[in-house]
């Protein structure tokens, strides 16, 4: 009875952190939305240039911070992810494009789906738009750790 408590409570403080970062963001931003700035190829095209740029230390932290990413289908994963995402924004983070991306996909788990879960075809373009952004951050993060993994080895 209590931990369940605890979870609501737990609950509340993720909502009312996530409203005030929301907030903190569309005034930095002007006319906001985590699905805008998670698919938008401009917002993409300048993340993956901030990976490029990336030193050693950052790029290890955000590997982390993807790696827990992939495994957030249950409760201790969602906390993992969470916790490595936050680990990474203190760390790092300030207000260049992939801080941006970062925090609308984490918005975007938040917030219920605006689309049709009836329509496959909408259900399916969704899952590709989402996987195409992922898959362009991964790629981006892989080729800068070889690159500095060259660097170190000459």
């Amino acid at each position: 009875m209590r931990q369940k408590g605890f979870e609501k409570l737990a609950a509340c403080y993720v909502a009312v952190v996530l409203a005030l970062s929301a907030g903190i963001t569309k005034a930095d931003t002007g006319s906001y939305t985590p699905k805008e700035t998670f698919y938008s190829e401009k917002i993409l095209t300048s993340a993956l240039a901030d990976i490029a740029q990336m030193s050693e230390a950052e790029l290890r932290s955000f590997i982390h911070y993807l790696a827990e990413y992939q495994d957030e289908r249950d409760t201790t994963g969602k906390h993992a992810c969470r916790a490595a995402q936050t680990s990474y924004e203190i760390e790092f983070g300030n207000k260049r494009a992939i801080d941006k991306l970062i925090f609308a996909r984490s918005m975007l788990t938040e917030l219920p789906p605006d689309i049709d879960l009836k329509d496959s075809t909408q259900m399916m373009d969704a899952a590709v738009q989402h996987a195409k952004v992922i898959s362009a951050i991964e790629e981006s993060a892989r080729t800068r750790f070889r690159n500095l993994k060259d660097l170190r080895n000459k």
